[in-house]
């Protein structure tokens, strides 16, 4: 048995079978012109659509307003723009993020794996880990390290900068060592030094007194002097160096080196035979000299000159003119002696002349005792020959 709603095995849907039905006599006429009631292109809705619809109304209460795609569907999807999103007035996401985040939550990817695990790679070595102490020492010696209260690093130039250490004191307890202080019975316990020998390489400062000094002897035949090359001579207590007589010759000798030559008829002095006395000392000298002359006729005079400051002295010349005669000078230190005017026998050999004097030197001397030469014309020349000497030595 079929039921109204029954055809051939379907179930169909015929209007006259629908209860409470809108009354659609009407209908047909309304669409008279269309072909298929079946089916509504789009076409012909939008054919029948023309114009704007400036307000309609809704059964069941008020409302009204526009639906314009332009403000509605703004990326022309087909879609309400916030049917798209999801929001709780605050917080606006689109349908797209709430997908991805709970993909995202439900994925493996997010899991706690092996990518993310701590792995060998990112191990941390002890090997360069500070020690205990290393640790303790990052606490500074004063105060806590900070961007303020830094470390002192090797380049600091504060570590070169020398500076004088401040003046101090020490307890008696902080003293390393043997150390006397101040209460130490032994600075008020006056002791009479104990009699013991000085080694004199250890004496380098003060003055010695004269019985420490070496006795002469024949290997230690008197001091050193102040220059400190041992001479062989001695100090004397006026405070001038001597020779002692005996022993080593006590004679200082001066020579011409080379020929001397004068033609003045005044005394010239023959530089390299002179001696300066020194103050309060009594001297003996003597000289032997070689003459010669350029003409037979003209002698050579031998003179002595003096130095100022003597207390007495006196010497004398002896020049030979012949084998068998001579002129002589004597003198004293009141005036300067000159032998007087001869001549040579010959001019191509030399002759002798000695000179011989003594000399006592005041407190204040000064200038040299000196031979000199003058020739007996002006313009012919007067020699002593390379050789000649004079000697002289202090006596007591």
């Amino acid at each position: 048995m079929k039921t109204p709603l029954q055809k051939d095995g379907e179930y169909k849907v015929n209007y006259e079978n629908i209860i409470n039905k809108p009354d659609i006599s009407n209908f047909h006429a309304l669409h008279a012109d269309d072909q298929n009631l079946g089916d509504i292109t789009k076409e012909q809705i939008e054919a029948k659509l023309i114009g704007e619809i400036s307000s309609h109304t809704h059964a069941g209460g008020g409302g009204g307003g526009d639906m314009y795609k332009g403000t509605y569907d703004t990326d022309n999807d087909g879609k309400v723009d916030n049917a798209e999103n999801v929001s709780d007035g605050t917080n606006t996401s689109t349908a797209t993020e709430v997908k991805d985040a709970v993909d995202e939550k439900h994925s493996n990817t997010l899991d706690h794996s092996n990518s993310f695990d701590h792995s060998n790679s990112l191990d941390h070595s002890n090997a360069n880990d500070p020690t205990t102490d290393q640790k303790s020492a990052l606490a500074g010696t004063n105060g806590t390290p900070s961007g303020t209260n830094k470390f002192v690093t090797n380049t600091d130039p504060r570590n070169t900068d020398a500076r004088t250490p401040s003046s101090h004191s020490h307890p008696p307890s902080e003293v390393t060592g043997t150390a006397v202080i101040t209460n130490d019975s032994r600075l008020s316990d006056a002791r009479t030094p104990t009699a013991h020998n000085q080694d004199a390489s250890t004496i380098n400062a003060g003055t010695l007194d004269g019985d420490r000094l070496p006795a002469f002897s024949t290997t230690k035949k008197a001091g050193v002097p102040a220059t400190g090359t041992p001479s062989g001579k001695y100090l004397k207590d006026d405070g001038t160096w001597a020779t002692p007589s005996g022993g080593s010759d006590p004679w200082t000798y001066t020579k011409v080196t080379s020929q001397f030559s004068t033609s003045s008829t005044a005394a010239v002095n023959v530089t390299e035979l002179a001696f300066a006395p020194l103050l309060n000392t009594n001297y003996e000298f003597e000289a032997i000299l070689m003459i010669r002359t350029a003409t037979a006729i003209v002698n050579p005079r031998v003179g002595l000159a003096w130095p100022t400051g003597m207390t007495d002295g006196v010497a004398l010349i002896n020049e030979s003119q012949t084998a068998t005669t001579q002129l002589l000078a004597f003198g004293n230190i009141n005036t300067a002696l000159l032998i007087a005017v001869g001549g040579l026998v010959n001019q191509t050999q030399s002759w002798p002349v000695l000179v011989k004097g003594m000399v006592v030197a005041g407190a204040s001397p000064s200038g040299n005792v000196k031979i000199q030469l003058a020739s007996e014309t002006t313009g012919t020349n007067v020699y002593i020959q390379a050789g000649s000497f004079l000697k002289y030595r202090s006596y007591a």
